[in-house]
């Protein structure tokens, strides 16, 4: 069986996935936005959902717009942003 940590690993070298934790990271993003940094749909929907069931983040329909929904990272999803930013800082130097 995975280890919770491992799974997170694996999650974070999914295409896209690192990407859009950092966007999120700035600010809370729509689907579309986070769709134009993965650039595929299905594999945008698929990686949301992932990221989700393992806590990374979010999912929120806005009370004074029914249809938009926004993704925020979890506290967890701050600290797996922090530590990719700590990375490319390192990676950088």
């Amino acid at each position: 069986m995975q280890s919770k940590l491992s799974a997170i690993l694996k999650t974070l070298a999914k295409h896209g996935c690192a990407e859009m934790i950092l966007a999120l990271h700035e600010r809370p993003r729509n689907y579309g936005e986070l769709q134009k940094i993965v650039g595929n749909p299905a594999t945008t929907q698929r990686t949301l959902k992932m990221m989700i069931n393992q806590g990374l983040l979010r999912r929120e329909v806005q009370q004074d717009e029914r249809r938009t929904v926004r993704y925020y990272l979890t506290p967890f999803g701050e600290a797996c942003a922090a530590f990719l930013e700590d990375l490319l800082q390192k990676e950088n130097q």
